[in-house]
């Protein structure tokens, strides 16, 4: 990938500087995992005794993690921990998590699983719940399962890369209990998907809905029924399944049917994803990189990033290879997307990573630069004689030149009949503006800027790699530079 980038990568690199932070601590590379999320009211938090349990589940599952708010017992609440059979709504019950979070980790061997549960009993999508979509005042619980994911995922430890991929919903029996919470259901429902795609950003986020029971309890359950069918049919990715005749005790789902309830959770879950398309890996080799040295062999890192959507099979085959070098170089583990490389000598590297599913094979490219800082003479001029040019070409540019001295910033804007707006400033990696070095009406013309380092506040900022954004009008242009010195 060029140096010239888009502003919307920003992001990117600062979590790719991050890993890079935790790499060099940890000593480990990062890998995916697969993120499920869990929510509703009290079938979902879990009122079956672990009394009888199999074995099997009656002890902790190695390899699930899990993320638990809402109703759980309060030593076990917010803080990632292993699945096990405790993690209903207090000590001593289950919901469907555990047989769910087996399910999957043995459907995906390899695989590492993670889930993420908010459930609160007696709780309706029609106040509780209620999503941004449907208007009026924002459930409570609605925002609460919002920041219970965000927390979570915060929170996760540095060496996984978290790919959210399903979220269950096991609510409706209290909103069957209301004629006109019943009513709004299939509205509610409707938005609440949309809206949790939304928020994080997976407007394809398989969406699986378990049924409630046609239990006397809820008077208008027939139509939250109906409401969930319709939905399922309605909203793209959604999955369905029945819970009537699992084992209850005419409000909650006893031991048997909620082992039961987690494994049909599971396998609709497996369903709908082999049901999709096979779509071929994701693969982005990571930012190109400019290194001013001093002494060699050099260990840098390699940051790449390769996910799938889990077919036809998993886990995803990923591996690094040199195409251009101008000297040896040494993987410490070609396989994983973000390894440590050893370089002998001077020069620009370029490397492949590659992913295959098993059926599709995707490739990006990455260019290391080495140049030796004690010579002035060997660094380029700039960053690239070629800039990335706007959609109207010659309309827009923007290159950076380096040395010892410091960052100058070169710009055109386009000869118009009239002067433009325009906005020249900087971002650090974690997308913050640190220094803005042109704002005002521009008439067309060549522009240099000379680049001191330092910030708004006077702040001097030391080496490290910055973002710089030109704005012209209605056209944007960004580049990376780096501060060596």
């Amino acid at each position: 990938m060029p140096l010239f980038t888009s502003i919307a990568t920003l992001r990117r690199i600062a979590f790719s500087l991050a890993l890079v932070s935790a790499l060099l601590f940890n000593g480990s590379a990062a890998v995916p995992v697969k993120v499920f999320l869990l929510a509703g009211q009290s079938n979902m938090a879990g009122y079956a005794s672990v009394s009888g349990l199999p074995a099997a589940l009656a002890q902790p599952q190695n390899g699930i993690m899990i993320f638990a708010g809402g109703q759980v017992s309060a030593a076990m609440a917010d803080t990632w921990g292993t699945l096990g059979p405790n993690y209903g709504y207090t000590k001593g019950y289950f919901g469907p998590e555990l047989t769910f979070g087996r399910t999957m980790a043995d459907s995906m061997p390899g695989s590492r699983i993670a889930l993420i549960k908010y459930a609160v009993g007696a709780t309706d999508l029609a106040v509780n719940w209620r999503p941004p979509g449907s208007g009026s005042t924002v459930g409570i619980y609605y925002l609460s399962f919002i920041n219970e994911v965000k927390t979570a995922l915060a929170t996760l430890d540095t060496q996984y890369i978290p790919e959210i991929t399903g979220m269950l919903w096991m609510q409706g029996e209290h909103d069957a209990r209301n004629i006109s919470m019943a009513e709004e259901y299939e509205k509610n429902l409707t938005n609440f998907i949309s809206d949790v795609r939304r928020e994080f950003n997976a407007p394809s986020l398989p969406f699986i809905i378990g049924m409630i029971d046609n239990q006397k309890a809820w008077i208008y359950n027939e139509m939250v029924r109906n409401a969930e069918i319709a939905v399922s049919h309605t909203a793209a990715d959604a999955g369905i399944f029945d819970t009537h005749g699992l084992p209850t005790n005419g409000v909650h789902y006893t031991r048997d049917g909620m082992v039961r309830l987690g494994q049909l959770f599971g396998q609709t879950v497996l369903s709908l994803l082999a049901g999709r398309p096979n779509s071929a890996p994701f693969v982005e080799a990571g930012l190109d990189q400019f290194l001013l040295i001093s002494s060699f062999p050099l260990v840098t890192y390699l940051i790449g990033n390769a996910r799938d959507d889990g077919r036809p099979k998993y886990p995803l085959a990923v591996a690094w290879s040199r195409v251009t070098s101008p000297g040896t170089i040494v993987f410490h583990d070609s396989t994983r997307p973000v390894t440590a490389v050893t370089i002998e000598k001077p020069g620009t590297y370029t490397f492949r990573l590659s992913a295959s599913d098993g059926a599709v094979l995707a490739t990006d490219l990455t260019t290391i630069s080495l140049f030796p800082s004690n010579n002035e003479a060997d660094m380029p001029s700039t960053f690239d004689k070629k800039p990335k040019i706007t959609e109207n070409p010659a309309t827009l540019s923007l290159t950076g030149k380096q040395s010892i001295k410091g960052i100058t910033l070169c710009y055109s804007v386009p000869r118009l009949a009239h002067a433009v707006p325009v906005e020249l400033r900087l971002f650090n990696s974690r997308g913050r503006c640190v220094a803005t070095l042109a704002r005002g009406m521009s008439a067309g013309g060549t522009y240099n800027v000379a680049w001191n380092a330092t910030g708004e506040s006077g702040k001097q900022f030391s080496k490290g790699t910055y973002i710089a954004c030109l704005k012209a009008g209605t056209t944007t242009e960004t580049i990376q530079i780096c501060r060596i010195k």
